[in-house]
């Protein structure tokens, strides 16, 4: 499966309680009659920011089977069909601080260990330093950062690693993601102070998850 992540920003006269309503009760059935392409639609909005600044509300997870999938889902989105969804974002979302990139998922834990993701999760959301390379981002932080975050934790259940690509030509807000389960009992702002003497920036937030079923599931 192809995922497809999306930093979706409120406007700035709607709090998160209000944002969080409209899009699953609003949004989400005006949105669902042209999500064919999909294969997975979950929502993690964010409850708590832990280690910040953040400028999002959301993390909006797009699953596609295959390619030609996102591409499908991007023509009916710049179709006369999209009409409804776009008139409806413009109602609580800030679209132009909407950013979406496409990322590649690696499961942290050893087969047989590795549990279904919750609907609680911790995100650690990490950016490279202007001088480093994405390759060179992602293997320090599978070879000399992850490791330390997650060797504490009290309460490993679920932990996916995400490298993150651009999309259009966008630049990217995050380099890397962790996603745990609930708190994990990881020491995130122990974790943003090792990374910012490298020059990486680090943001942590907990998230509850909306997950929408769809035909092909």
């Amino acid at each position: 499966m192809l995922r497809v992540l999306a930093l979706i920003k409120r406007l700035p006269t709607i709090d998160r309680a209000g944002f969080r309503e409209h899009y699953e009760e609003r949004h989400v059935v005006v949105a669902k009659p042209l999500l064919r392409h999909l294969v997975r639609y979950a929502r993690h909005h964010v409850m708590e920011e832990l280690v910040g600044p953040i400028d999002f509300d959301v993390i909006t997870s797009f699953g596609y089977a295959d390619q030609s999938a996102v591409e499908g889902m991007f023509a009916t989105l710049a179709s006369d069909a999209a009409g409804p969804i776009l008139e409806d974002e413009r109602r609580f979302m800030d679209k132009a601080g909407n950013r979406f990139f496409e990322v590649s998922e690696r499961p942290w834990l050893e087969a047989g260990r590795q549990g279904e993701e919750e609907d609680r999760s911790t995100f650690v959301l990490v950016a490279r330093p202007p001088d480093m390379s994405r390759a060179e981002c992602s293997a320090r932080l599978l070879r000399d950062h992850w490791p330390v975050l997650l060797e504490k934790a009290s309460d490993l259940r679920f932990a996916v690693v995400r490298d993150a690509f651009p999309m259009q030509g966008a630049p990217l807000p995050f380099d890397g993601l962790m996603q745990l389960a609930g708190d994990a009992g990881v020491d995130v702002h122990g974790f943003a102070k090792r990374l910012a003497r490298d020059g990486f920036r680090v943001a942590a937030i907990r998230t509850r998850r909306y997950v929408t079923a769809l035909p092909a599931e």
